[in-house]
C-alpha cells in the first residue's frame, strides 16, 4: 500500500514539472525568509541590550524638562541644580552613587582640523554607570571636579580625528 501511494506521488510530481517547482520554490523562500526575520530580530535585541549593557536595576536617569514629561505640566522641572543633586544624596540613603550629566554636540577645531564631536560633561562617579574601559590615563578626580578643573576623556575616535 505504501509503495503504491508512492509511485503514485512520483508520477503526481513528474507529470506536474512547474507546479512541484513553484511549490518547492515557495517553500524556500518561506523558510528562508523566516530565518532572516528572526536572526534580524536577535540582532536587534543584542543591539539593544547592548545600550543598557551598563546600567543595573537600580539606576534611575533624571532628565530635567524630558519634553514636559510628556505634557504632564503637574511635574516639570526646568533644570536640576547641585543643591538638587546634594538633596538627592542626603535625603535619600539608599543612593549610592549619583553622576550628573549634561550632553551636547559642537565642533572642535585644531590647527588643520574641524570635527564635529559629542561631549559629555559629569563628574568622576560616572564611570559607575557606564562600562567603559580606560585604554590610556584615568578618571577625572573628585578635586578636579570640585575645583572644575580643565580635564577630559577623549575616546579612541575622537583622538584619531582631533
Amino acid at each position: 500500500m505504501l509503495r503504491i501511494l508512492f509511485r503514485e506521488a512520483i508520477s503526481a510530481i513528474a507529470s506536474n514539472k512547474s507546479r512541484s517547482f513553484l511549490t518547492l520554490l515557495g517553500i524556500v523562500i518561506g523558510i528562508a525568509s523566516v530565518i532572516t526575520v528572526i536572526a534580524a530580530g536577535n540582532g536587534g535585541k543584542s543591539i539593544i541590550m547592548k545600550e543598557f549593557e551598563g546600567l543595573s536595576p537600580d539606576t534611575i536617569y533624571l532628565a530635567p524638562n524630558y519634553r514636559e514629561l510628556q505634557n504632564n505640566h503637574s511635574f516639570k522641572i526646568d533644570k536640576i541644580n547641585d543643591k538638587d543633586i546634594a538633596d538627592l544624596g542626603k535625603y535619600v540613603p539608599q543612593i549610592k552613587s549619583i553622576a550628573p550629566v549634561i550632553s551636547m554636540s559642537t565642533i572642535v577645531r585644531t590647527a588643520d582640523n574641524q570635527e564635529k564631536v559629542s561631549i559629555t560633561g559629569t563628574n568622576n562617579n560616572y564611570i559607575n554607570f557606564v562600562e567603559y574601559k580606560l585604554d590610556y590615563g584615568r578618571i577625572f578626580s573628585r578635586n578636579e571636579v570640585k575645583y572644575q578643573a580643565k580635564v577630559a576623556i577623549i575616546g579612541k575616535i575622537g583622538r584619531a580625528h582631533v
